[in-house]
């Protein structure tokens, strides 16, 4: 009588992570990279609101970034944070966003064996753009449509709205493709709180 093979379990992959930000006086500055176990927990001095929004080029570049990291046996976290001049005041809100998030991560056991090789792209931004030279809106939807065929998860982060200022202050119609994919905050909600405004980051 034949005996089965007992099939080997699937090697669960490991989880890799970059958190990168951008403003006019440094478009793409990369902060931490590298697995989600050695990850150090970004403090205040690590992030500091000033200049210009080149939200296009700098979304580019986390993606080419995240291409070149994608491996087999790893599953990819990025972090794209916004620190242009607009987004002063929520300093302490994206900073524990952040620590938050890849915290929550690496709480994880056991990553599923089923996510080896796949890609998140997480964006704290409020969504304004002013500075961009490279990337104009349709090339980036072709470049995130494609990696969402790819199998890629782009989240979009952004602050819910200060009572009495107008919704673009917190989910700005340059990081939307549909606004029924939108998580609208409820009126009376305290300002700088951080919560996912769309599954892609999209500019129209």
């Amino acid at each position: 009588m034949a005996t089965k093979t007992k099939q080997a379990k699937p090697e669960a992959p490991t989880v890799s992570v970059t958190v990168a930000k951008f403003d006019t006086m440094e478009p793409f500055s990369v902060v931490r990279d590298g697995p989600i176990a050695e990850f150090e927990t970004l403090a205040p001095g690590d992030y500091s609101p000033r200049g210009g929004t080149p939200l296009l080029d700098a979304t580019a570049k986390i993606v080419s970034h995240l291409d070149r990291a994608r491996a087999k046996g790893i599953i990819t976290i990025g972090l794209l944070l916004d620190e242009s001049g607009s987004m002063d005041g929520n300093q302490q809100a994206v900073v524990q966003g952040v620590n938050e998030f890849v915290g929550g991560m690496a709480d994880v056991d056991s990553p599923d064996p089923a996510a080896d090789g796949t890609v998140l792209c997480v964006i704290f931004t409020d969504g304004y753009e002013n500075s961009s030279t490279e990337m104009t809106s349709k090339k980036l939807r072709e470049m995130i449509d494609q990696r969402e065929r790819d199998g890629w998860t782009f989240i979009y982060m952004g602050p819910t709205r200060t009572p009495g200022q107008p919704d673009g202050r917190w989910a700005s119609r340059a990081m939307r493709r549909d606004k029924r994919s939108t998580t609208t905050p409820r009126r009376g909600e305290p300002p700088r709180r951080w919560a996912p405004c769309a599954r892609r980051a999209w500019p129209t």
